[in-house]
């Protein structure tokens, strides 16, 4: 048999495949790690750690009492006397599974937005560096909070009880606030994992996509709901099915209490994202001016999915209670 199929196969794999770097794994000292200018996965461990990835879509793991570490990414690099994108970073906190962990990728707002936090007084301090991407904690007790900005950002719940995603890109508090920041088109996973309520709030873009994979389209159930004071019903709601697990994304069908006034909300989910295809907001979901509630589908109700829409509700109403001690960007929280 000829191995030019072989040889052609093989060549493809090359072409499409990442540039895999290498592996850098800390102690529980102090150190300095520094990777490749190809796709790196790099962990700190322990210890007070000054990580830099270069070039590359480097991965940074951390896990519990990972100390207080340094992390530099810049937007660009010169490989080979040709200057190369600083590729697209990510977080991730997998491994801290004893706490919340809150995660700011904002740079255009200064270090002080630049950073992340855990609740046994862990950090990293980013400064400029660019990182767009953050993955949460497996957490069953408090819930982590991703929030990115003008970048196009990837943010993943890590399948705890609750999280908090925000996205700023799009946000504009008028003079005297912050600097307005490029509205940017977002994804949003991992929610399918999670036992309680994950909030989401975007602030714009045109191509935002909420990743419910691996469930099917008829294994969840969609609602618009009202979050605020007014009669309105500006949150969808889409209930997984595990646990508690549900998902609100705040403002999807109009202003969330005073959002859109006060820091120009217009961010929605045009795309929900299932193993079996996508829906798209914009021309497969319509909301009447009554409740109704059914399968992403539009299949009946099973028995299960129909216990769990009579206890979504409160679980809602109390994870929005939390949504409401989140001061905004003026006064960065810190818990």
């Amino acid at each position: 048999m000829s191995s030019a199929p072989l040889v052609g196969l093989l060549v493809a794999m090359l072409v499409v495949a990442p540039a895999f770097g290498s592996v850098r794994l800390g102690s529980s000292a102090g150190e300095t790690l520094i990777g490749t200018n190809k796709a790196d996965q790099i962990t700190g461990g322990g210890g007070n750690d000054t990580l830099k990835g270069l070039a590359g879509n480097d991965t940074y793991y951390f896990e519990d009492g990972w100390g207080s570490d340094t992390l530099e990414e810049k937007a660009s690099y010169k490989v080979g006397g040709k200057k190369v994108s600083g590729g697209r970073d990510t977080l991730s906190f997998r491994g801290v599974t004893t706490g919340w962990v809150d995660v700011y990728l904002v740079p255009a707002w200064g270090s002080g937005y630049n950073l992340a936090l855990g609740q046994h007084g862990e950090q990293i301090v980013l400064g400029a560096s660019l990182v767009e991407n953050a993955v949460g904690g497996p957490s069953g007790t408090v819930g982590d909070r991703l929030v990115g900005g003008g970048e196009a950002n990837t943010l993943s719940s890590g399948g705890g009880s609750g999280d908090t995603l925000q996205d700023f890109g799009g946000w504009n508090d008028g003079a005297g606030g912050q600097p307005e920041l490029p509205a940017s088109s977002d994804t949003f996973r991992g929610a399918a994992a999670n036992t309680g309520t994950v909030i989401l709030q975007d602030w714009g873009g045109s191509a935002d996509v909420l990743d419910f994979r691996p469930l099917a389209s008829d294994e969840v159930y969609l609602d618009a709901v009202n979050c605020d004071d007014d009669p309105q019903r500006e949150c969808l709601q889409v209930v997984t099915g595990t646990g508690d697990g549900q998902v609100a994304v705040v403002g999807q069908f109009g202003e969330f209490d005073t959002s859109t006034t006060e820091s120009g909300q217009h961010g929605r989910i045009e795309i929900l994202r299932f193993a079996d295809g996508d829906i798209r907001m914009d021309g497969d979901v319509r909301v009447s001016a009554a409740s109704a509630t059914g399968s992403a589908t539009g299949k009946p109700l099973t028995k299960r999915q129909q216990a769990e829409a009579k206890q979504a509700p409160a679980l809602l109403e109390a994870a929005l209670r939390e949504l409401d001690d989140l001061p905004e960007p003026g006064a960065l929280p810190r818990r």
